[in-house]
């Protein structure tokens, strides 16, 4: 079940009332089901990552050409309904604060309820979590 937008919240492009001069909307990226609290891009822009909180904590994986979500990482991942491959961790994921790339683009960090995750981007593979 996704959240839709409430009233006055919705994406706007420059030609809209309210929207931002220059600005084109190239994609608008669905598929977490709580409130998304961090994005961050890869160091060569092909890839987003993003983390929502909440009961659905949850990070996602996306290519940022094609707009598409490349896979999602979370407890609550298999009761979402998305067009991109789920993969189920229990654990490590509560409340995601913020995602931040490696500089080499290969990994990436999720900080969570006094916990801090490395991932690698290429299988969403975790490879160290403290806390």
């Amino acid at each position: 079940m996704k959240d839709k937008p409430q009233a006055g919240n919705e994406l706007k492009e420059d030609n809209e009332p309210g929207g931002f001069p220059g600005c084109k909307l190239l994609h608008n990226l669905e598929g977490h089901c709580g409130d998304v609290c961090s994005v961050g891009w890869s160091r060569d822009g092909s890839m987003v990552a993003s983390g929502s909180g909440g009961a659905f904590d949850t990070l996602i994986l996306w290519d940022s050409v094609k707009g598409k979500g490349l896979y999602s990482i979370g407890a609550n991942s298999k009761d979402r309904n998305a067009s991109f491959e789920l993969r189920e961790i229990v654990g490590g994921l509560e409340d995601v604060k913020q995602v931040v790339w490696s500089p080499t683009g290969r990994e990436f960090a999720s900080c969570s309820s006094g916990k801090v995750a490395i991932w690698e981007a290429g299988s969403g593979k975790a490879l160290h979590s403290s806390g």
